[in-house]
């Protein structure tokens, strides 16, 4: 029992060191690069793609097992996730405009 604790305090501290390593080498490294636009576009609108990519693939909407085809009902969840996505920031930012 000790030495499973030992080795998962040991592991543990050891991994955690190294990411934090990575993240400040990240961190310094792409500090004066700015982002392709396109991940600033999806980085807008990622929290509407979580609220909303799961009525796609499970929820009252599940468009899985349209097609038969695995990787085209991926693309056809992804790409109606998005463009509903980018719909609702929308409006939330409308909203938001209007009430200010």
């Amino acid at each position: 029992m000790v030495q499973f604790f030992y080795n998962q305090v040991i592991t543990g501290i050891y991994t955690c060191d190294w990411d934090d390593l990575h993240f400040c080498y990240f961190a310094a490294v792409f500090q004066s690069f700015a982002p392709p636009k396109i991940v600033t576009k999806f980085a807008d609108i990622s929290f509407e793609i979580y609220l909303w990519h799961y009525m796609f693939t499970d929820g009252l909407l599940r468009l899985f097992g349209l097609t038969g085809y695995w990787l085209v009902d991926c693309l056809v969840v992804f790409a109606v996730s998005v463009l509903v996505a980018y719909i609702a920031n929308r409006i939330v930012n409308l909203l938001k405009k209007r009430s200010l």
